[in-house]
C-alpha cells in the first residue's frame, strides 16, 4: 500500500475509531476501486431518498478528484 493511501486511512481511524474493525474491508474497497479506475470499468451509484443524497455526493467527490487532479466544471455561468 502507498505511504499517502496508509496515512489516509490512518487518519481515517484516528477520526473515527470505531472504524478499525473494518479497516481491511476499508482497504479492499479502496483496491477493487482503484482496480477497476485502472481497468476504465464503470461504479454504479444508486439509492432511495436520503441514499440517493448520498450517491450523488459520493459520485460527486469521485469525479471532482479521486486520485488525479482534475479540473472541476461548473454548471453556474460566471458573472
Amino acid at each position: 500500500m502507498e505511504d499517502k493511501l496508509r496515512k489516509h486511512i490512518d487518519t481515517l481511524i484516528d477520526r473515527y475509531p470505531k472504524l478499525i474493525v473494518c479497516k481491511d474491508d476499508i482497504i479492499k474497497a479502496y483496491d477493487i476501486l482503484e482496480t477497476a479506475f485502472s481497468n476504465e470499468r464503470k461504479l454504479l451509484v444508486c439509492g432511495n431518498g436520503g441514499s440517493a443524497s448520498d450517491s450523488a455526493h459520493i459520485v460527486g467527490e469521485l469525479m471532482k478528484e479521486f486520485k488525479l487532479k482534475r479540473k472541476v466544471y461548473s454548471d453556474q455561468a460566471v458573472a
